[in-house]
């Protein structure tokens, strides 16, 4: 019960879809940066300053 070529294929075409989405993708809303290019520049900006502790 392994991978055949065609599931191979169709999982190497989503990665790819998934890195040009988040990695490549101009995106209006953020000022034709990609997504994780905006997510990195806001989390450098606004740092975490507080964590949650759980008992």
């Amino acid at each position: 019960m392994g991978l055949d070529v065609q599931d191979v294929g169709g999982e190497m075409a989503t990665v790819q879809y998934i890195d040009w989405y988040k990695n490549r993708r101009l995106h209006g809303e953020l000022r034709h940066v990609p997504p994780a290019e905006y997510e990195a520049l806001h989390a450098m900006a606004y740092p975490v300053t507080a964590t949650l502790e759980t008992s």
